[in-house]
């Protein structure tokens, strides 16, 4: 059931909640430090780059990845406010080497959360046997 709920959230907003619970834990140790750790860490800093990952446009070519990543700005031009749009693309570099300790910081995190939420519950079913 919590699967089914959390697939309808955002990754920050499953972050959110999931310290939420760890502080309403309210355990003695230093539990809710070790999950604001992780949950920082996939909401502030992978969230960012694993968007990167999945939403621009990668080519690999002898072994260098390139994205190009693309947008558009809209500003006012200084004479008469006329706002225009400007389209424009980036191209940005990354080894295979990169792209591989990315993956790892991803199933290191993974493995946290994991083991983080095997610890929540026992220490709810601690506090709460009946439950």
């Amino acid at each position: 059931m919590v699967n089914a709920l959390s697939a309808n959230l955002d990754l920050k907003a499953n972050m959110a909640i999931i310290k939420t619970l760890a502080f309403a834990i309210d355990d003695s140790s230093d539990f809710y430090t070790r999950v604001e750790h992780v949950t920082n860490l996939i909401s502030n800093e992978l969230r960012n780059t694993r968007n990167r990952y999945v939403h621009d446009r990668w080519h690999m070519t002898s072994g260098k990845v390139i994205r190009y990543k693309s947008g558009t700005v809209i500003k006012r031009e200084p004479s008469s406010g006329k706002r225009l749009i400007s389209y424009g693309s980036t191209e940005d570099y990354a080894s295979v080497t990169e792209v591989d300790a990315f993956a790892e910081k991803i199933h290191l995190a993974r493995r946290d959360i994991m083991q983080l939420s095997e610890e929540a519950q026992n220490l709810f079913r601690q506090k709460h046997p009946y439950a």
